[in-house]
């Protein structure tokens, strides 16, 4: 039970700190704020599934 207590504090985790660097890159980047509190707050698992499915090919290519 605790096991899973910790993968989904884990996700979360993850999730925020992949927003926070998201909206803190879209800020440099010269979004306004709330476009890239928004982006950074969605996008982490996108990005997440689209990293998976490129190496995930990558690894299938090398059987």
């Amino acid at each position: 039970m605790w096991m899973r207590i910790l993968a989904i504090l884990l996700i979360l985790g993850g999730w925020a700190l992949g927003g926070t660097l998201i909206a803190w890159w879209l800020l440099r980047s010269g979004f306004d704020t709330i476009t890239a509190i928004l982006l950074g707050g969605v996008a982490p698992p996108f990005v997440f599934f689209i990293l998976n499915a490129l190496v995930g090919s990558s690894r299938r290519s090398d059987r």
